[in-house]
């Protein structure tokens, strides 16, 4: 049996380095290889760190450096060849692979010697069949290339691998004979290996496997997206994580790069966070149009924020009528594509919806293709006392007949555990279908808190994520902004000790690194994190006047916790008091 580091394969490791690591670990009659694992090597040759997916060593042959792709096609042109269905990176596969194996033998020159090393990328969902295209060029071999196929026999694919390098490589001066790759020499490198990896993985190390995750699910959603992008107008309607803001970026991107035509694109949203999102995704593309709905209105009237307390029904009525007046004399208008995500929150307001006709090109939309992104369930964003939409595809409807209803039910975002947990809180079963990410060990916490506790156990819990998240990758969201635990540590000159502890890893700028983003629920509707912290479920003195009011905010609290749980990629912190934390077990959290 093979000799696997670590000896049990770790829990939330990407789908195509799972496949590879399975087809080693059941190896049988290799006793002497030995095989690595998500090795990260720090102050390379070649840059500041880099991770090497899987490190072969066999006695009497060489290593292997592998890295492991989950493309999902190959694209080959007289110009070069491309992977496809990678997320984006600035380097290339074959820039990777030499990088680490470069970093590699810088080490272990100076610790063990140095011996045959090849290298390879894997990619086992691609079959021979797919590659027979490939002919490999001046940057690679195409027996450097493992396919889907080479999984039947690993051992083989590897031995083949080191022996076709020697065989066709000349050994730099300093490398020694693969025969020497045996006793004291092949012990001395396990050695050197062994001091310089940890068995326990580094914060940014986590932090890159789980993003790695959510690279990997672009599979599923290039699938869907293929099936549906030749729809001319559509409604993309699912339950929070199922890729609605994904797919109409897509639509959006791809219309406007579109090479045939000079397309007119604008990409819109209710929220502001969602729009700066957006700007800063798409910022090599300043020709987009991509801003939030009421920003827009205020640009072509020349108002301000400050001018909503002048007029009555500011954004809901007076701010889009005066638009739509003044859109002829503005840069907007007449474009070619219209996508709008959080249409939910559009559906409940008329008068923006007249704004929206008067965008495109005819009030009927003919020329002007319509994207629109909607869940019914997330419409925090109204007024108060303004009615909820049902049913956004009969909305969307009225906008223009013309339209394709996609139904969304795969998650992308959310582990099992936190997708079920959303379903509880929805009281909805069978929001989804599919899960894209494998769950983690306690990937849902409730924590009892009153307003004295607080402070101590959202300290506590921060400290606690941080061990295991990078702090950028944590958001504290709750109902409130300023009234919030955060917002009254933020917004205090002078703290106690706990108080400082706590400013000193939060910031309401969600630009500044090295700490956490605290936010309402509202405005983080739309983006996701790796770790959501929720704070200030809390019922306070009015809410327990008569079991009405109780109810009332409870049933606000669990509408905000559906947005706010499904922000959440892999785990959850609920800062609760009794009362929430009972609603909260009733429900099977």
């Amino acid at each position: 049996m093979v000799h696997m580091h670590p000896k049990t394969m770790p829990t939330g490791i990407l789908t195509s380095e799972k496949v590879v690591y399975q087809k080693f670990e059941a190896l049988k009659g290799y006793d002497d290889w030995h095989v690595y694992h998500s090795l990260k090597m720090h102050n390379g040759t070649t840059r500041a760190e880099g991770e090497i997916d899987f490190l072969v060593l066999i006695p009497g042959e060489g290593s292997v450096v592998i890295e492991v792709k989950g493309a999902n096609g190959i694209e080959v042109e007289d110009d070069g060849w491309e992977f496809k269905g990678l997320p984006d990176s600035n380097k290339t596969p074959v820039e990777q692979v030499d990088g680490n194996r470069s970093d590699l033998l810088g080490y272990l020159s100076k610790k063990a010697g140095l011996f045959p090393t090849a290298r390879a990328i894997w990619v086992p969902w691609l079959s021979n069949d797919d590659l027979a295209d490939f002919e490999g060029d001046l940057s690679i071999n195409k027996w450097e290339i493992l396919s889907q196929n080479d999984l039947a026999d690993v051992a083989e694919a590897t031995l083949r691998t080191i022996r076709n390098y020697r065989t066709v490589t000349n050994l730099d001066i300093g490398f020694r004979s693969h025969t020497e790759f045996v006793g004291n020499a092949f012990d001395k490198t396990l050695d050197a290996i062994a001091q310089k990896f940890k068995a326990t993985a580094s914060v940014r190390t986590i932090a890159k496997t789980l993003q790695d995750e959510l690279d990997e699910t672009e599979y599923g959603f290039e699938q869907v997206y293929n099936l549906i992008q030749k729809n001319n107008n559509l409604l993309l309607e699912g339950p929070a994580g199922s890729g609605k803001s994904g797919y109409l970026r897509r639509f959006a991107l791809d219309c406007y790069e579109d090479p045939s035509r000079d397309n007119k694109v604008l990409l819109l949203s209710w929220g502001e966070y969602v729009a700066d999102h957006n700007k800063n995704t798409y910022e090599s593309y300043p020709k987009m149009h991509i801003w939030d709905i009421g920003a827009l209105m205020l640009e072509i009237t020349g108002l301000e924020k400050a001018d909503a307390a002048k007029h009555e029904e500011f954004y809901t009525k007076y701010l889009p009528e005066l638009a739509i007046k003044m859109l002829p004399e503005s840069d907007f208008g007449n474009y070619d594509m219209i996508a709008i995500d959080e249409f939910q929150d559009v559906a409940t307001r008329p008068v923006v919806f007249e704004f929206i006709r008067a965008l495109a090109k005819r009030p009927d939309f003919v020329g002007t293709r319509l994207i629109l992104a909607a869940d019914p369930r997330q419409q925090i964003m109204r007024d108060p006392g303004m009615a909820p939409v049902d049913d956004p595809w009969a909305a969307a409807l009225a906008l223009t007949p013309n339209l394709v209803h996609v139904n969304l039910r795969e998650n992308h975002r959310n582990s099992e555990d936190i997708g079920i947990a959303v379903e509880k809180i929805a009281r909805e079963k069978h929001l989804y279908d599919t899960y894209k990410i494998e769950s983690r060990e306690e990937s849902i916490e409730i924590v009892e808190v009153s307003e004295n506790t607080q402070p101590v156990k959202l300290r506590d819990a921060l400290l606690k994520l941080r061990s295991k998240f990078e702090a950028s990758n944590i958001c504290v969201l709750s109902p409130y902004r300023d009234e919030s635990a955060a917002g009254l540590v933020l917004n205090t000159p002078k703290l106690n000790p706990i108080g400082e502890e706590i400013r000193e890893m939060l910031t309401h700028d969600s630009e500044e690194r090295g700490k956490s983003f605290a936010s309402t629920i509202q405005k983080f509707k739309g983006l996701e994190s790796h770790a959501v912290l929720v704070t200030d479920l809390i019922l306070k003195a009015k809410h327990l006047e008569d079991e009405q009011k109780k109810n009332d905010r409870i049933a606000l609290n669990l509408e905000l916790l559906y947005v706010a749980v499904s922000r959440a990629n892999f785990k959850v912190v609920l800062l609760c008091d009794s009362h929430m934390a009972a609603e909260l077990r009733k429900l099977g959290l």
